[in-house]
């Protein structure tokens, strides 16, 4: 099961003048129980170990410390009690339980302490005692027995289930080839050598310890022969965070691990593989052609519904267990095989694995179940495993196929019906735990018909299907357009404490980048902790991307790019080029200047080792022109060598900016269209060539800029072509004007005529200026 992790914000209520209420905050997830602590101010803290559990001492700490609401939200399974001193300095939490204490600052003032199951780190200091000359070892052998004998009362205590397991234990031959056993809680993988005491005085102490033994025994020499690999999870260091958003995705960290693939959580956490295992993928012929009848596995290899009842599950697979060895304890192959498939049908698949590779079952019949096995225990089955290319098969093998798939694509050849029918023949608790991915499946592919039937099979079921289903449900609220009513169903899972709320909240956060939505303080204050808790796994990686382009959209770019800085360094974001492009596309398109001149400033070198799409890079560069910052366009530009044309367009805008208009003949030569034309047309201007300048813009029909360059050249005779009626009368006035001058003043009749038509034309010219001064208002003052 998906760990739930859930920090929850602490309220500061004022109680006085002098004094301020901290209200202790409390949560209980899967395998630690959390407590938070958040001040006005930030306070040195230390915690250690104490007679009865841990001790929190503060120093800075002026505020009532209020715990009465702790136990509403958590049980008392790891934490019996808490306490606070009347100075308000010391903090005691009484611990009694299989279990240990870690803390980190989320922030300055807030402080998170968990209760975690299991033994702690190596050094932790946290288990150092507090005594003025002693410290306490970082696991004290004590801890440890007390660890052990939990988990051997669990294990004492878990049923039948426990039972026959050791009884598997006991028909073991010692002389037999290694397999491996289900490994306790208490193994050797906490210490080495360490010798585990059942509970004294308990009657099944000898038993337990022989069964200990033996387990130990036969790992000790399958680890040596290099058959066995403990499933165990690796400790998380957590560093901490400081009051910068940088903290809660350091991007100064080294590159992480590539992804390792998922292993079986929820039972068995021991893979085995022997030679056999390795070899007989090589000897098995393989047909996976399914248009041929004969390469179609039968029903009664794949046939699920066949290995198991309803009502009788665990009746089934008890009766299975005991018919797995016989006389002289003789291993029953067919028996191992049945109980497998008991397994299976229960949805067990890591006990269906282990019986598998623990015993002689069929080398063909073994990959078969493997692959199904993985697929009911939420594993990926293994590359080129025993169902690839069976998803068009008429038999039952074609639902399984399907569902052995990494995804599904819409060329995949798959029989549809026989998948549906299969699938709804299914007990119960596999459809409500499979149906939802196979849903998935096929809506990724826009197949609505087939994953509408594979809804119905689960709905049509009498109870509660699950928040699985209710996931599902809100995929096909987003198929049909309802994207409202999707959100608001992943948003109510995804603040639940359940199994699925990290998957819905990766769901609700893509839903909302890609819609460009708003998103809720509450969900944002969720992903993030989430997001600090996930920040070296693969949905941690989707939140990241998801948040960063949240974050970008609302205009939050600071936070936007110390979340890209942190996606360089994580090895589960594969598109970073892509993310970066789409967050400097937001910014481009949709950031105030301010906003956007500050982030492309602060982004500059890190966008100068990226490979960023040229038609990005071209974005910034025009908006940075359009703002007036000519360097840093063509810095952020980067053209290539020869430049495109857009690159040249470019170019030329930034030349006449820095006012270089003589360079932009040479930067557009052969380039066509009406952007050049214009910056062609604005370069003659600036250089004073207003006749070019008025052809230039007569040619894109800018008639506005090439009546005022013919102003600016005093051509009249083609103002009075294309003016309007005011111009064109001053502008026959101004070519009059210009005879006048050239008259003889020695012929008085001539001269007598022109001083007449001069009378007649200043009232004209009047008329004319008037009617400009009209046109063309002068501009109000700042007065008016």
């Amino acid at each position: 099961m998906i760990r739930l992790i859930l920090i929850l914000l602490l309220l500061c209520l004022p109680i006085g003048a002098t004094a301020q209420k901290i209200v202790v905050r409390s949560g209980e997830h899967g395998d630690f129980s959390r407590l938070a602590f958040s001040f006005l101010t930030p306070v040195e803290w230390k915690m250690g170990r104490v007679s009865g559990g841990y001790e929190i001492r503060l120093k800075g700490n002026g505020n009532v410390i209020d715990t009465s609401s702790i136990f509403r939200r958590i049980p008392r399974d790891r934490i019996k009690d808490i306490s606070v001193s009347e100075d308000k300095s010391i903090i005691t939490l009484t611990v009694d339980c299989a279990c240990h204490a870690d803390a980190f600052e989320f922030r300055p003032g807030l402080l998170v302490v968990d209760i975690k199951d299991g033994l702690p780190a190596q050094n932790s200091p946290f288990e150092t005692a507090f005594s003025a000359d002693e410290t306490g070892a970082a696991i004290t052998e004590e801890m440890v027995v007390t660890i052990a004998d939990e988990a051997v009362k669990d294990a004492d205590e878990t049923g039948k289930e426990s039972e026959l397991i050791t009884e598997d234990v006991s028909t073991i031959d010692q002389e037999a080839e290694p397999v491996s056993l289900p490994v306790p809680a208490y193994s050797s993988s906490f210490t080495s050598g360490l010798a585990l005491r059942p509970e004294v005085g308990s009657e099944n102490s000898e038993r337990i310890t022989m069964m200990q033994s033996e387990m130990l025994r036969q790992i000790g020499r399958a680890a040596a022969q290099g058959l066995l690999e403990a499933n165990l999870p690796e400790p998380i260091h957590e560093p901490k965070p400081t009051d910068t958003h940088e903290s809660m995705v350091d991007p100064s960290e080294t590159q992480q691990e590539a992804p390792k693939e998922p292993t079986a959580q929820a039972h068995i956490n021991i893979h085995i593989e022997n030679s056999v295992d390795r070899e007989i993928a090589r000897l098995l012929p393989r047909e996976t052609d399914p248009g041929d009848g004969e390469s179609c596995l039968g029903s009664d290899m794949v046939n699920v519904v066949e290995w198991g009842g309803e009502d009788a599950v665990w009746e089934q697979i008890s009766q299975q267990r005991r018919k797995l060895s016989g006389e002289f304890d003789k291993v029953n192959p067919v028996a191992a095989e049945a109980l497998a498939k008991a397994y299976i049908y229960a949805g067990f698949g890591a006990e269906a694995l282990q019986i598998i590779d623990s015993f002689d079952v069929d080398p063909e019949t073994a990959l078969i179940l493997k692959d199904i096995a993985r697929i009911v225990d939420g594993l990926p089955p293994q590359p080129n495993g025993a169902l690839q290319g069976q998803a068009a098969c008429d038999s039952e093998v074609a639902l399984w196929a399907v569902l052995a798939l990494a995804e599904l694509s819409k060329g995949t050849d798959v029989n549809r019906p026989r998948v549906i029918a299969t699938f709804s023949e299914l007990p119960l608790h596999l459809r409500r735990f499979l149906g939802p991915k196979l849903a998935e499946m096929f809506l990724e592919i826009g197949d609505i018909e087939t994953a509408t039937a594979i809804r119905n099979a689960i709905a049509r079921a009498p109870g509660d299907a699950g928040d699985e289903f209710r996931l599902m449900e809100a995929h096909f609220e987003q198929e049909r357009g309802h994207y409202d009513t999707a959100e608001q169903t992943l948003e109510e899972i995804a603040t639940d404490n359940n199994a699925v709320a990290l998957k819905a909240l990766i769901k609700l956060l893509e839903a909302k980048a890609e819609r460009k939505s708003q998103v809720s303080d509450g969900i944002l204050t969720t992903a993030e902790s989430y997001l600090f808790e996930q920040r070296t796994t693969a949905d941690g990686a989707k939140l990241l991307r998801s948040l960063t382009l949240i974050y970008a959209q609302s205009g939050n770019l600071d936070v936007a790019l110390s979340n890209l800085r942190a996606a360089n360094t994580n090895a589960f974001i594969n598109e970073k080029v892509q993310l970066w492009e789409e967050v400097l596309t937001t910014a481009t398109n949709s950031a105030s200047d301010e906003a956007f001149l500050k982030f492309i400033y602060a982004a500059h070198k890190d966008v100068s080792k990226l490979d960023i799409p040229q038609a990005t890079r071209q974005a910034i560069a025009k908006r940075l022109l359009d703002l007036g910052f000519s360097t840093r366009a063509l810095d952020f530009l980067n053209a290539p060598v020869p430049p495109s044309d857009t690159d040249r367009l470019i170019m030329a805008r930034a030349a006449l900016l820095d006012g270089r208009a003589d360079q932009v003949e040479s930067l557009l030569e052969n380039v066509a269209g009406d952007e050049a034309v214009n910056l062609r047309a604005q370069a003659f201007e600036n250089l004073g060539d207003y006749e070019n300048a008025a052809a230039a813009y007569a040619e894109i029909s800018d008639y506005d800029s090439q009546k005022s360059a013919i102003w600016q050249a005093g051509d009249w005779q083609s103002l009075q072509q294309i003016g309007t009626e005011p111009e064109k009368s001053l502008a026959r006035s101004m070519a009059l004007g210009a005879k006048i001058v050239d008259a003889d003043p020695a012929m008085s009749e001539q001269v007598l005529s022109i001083d007449a038509s001069l009378i007649e034309e200043s009232g004209n010219f009047r008329q004319s200026i008037e009617a400009l001064i009209k046109d063309y208002p002068a501009p109000l003052s700042v007065d008016e």
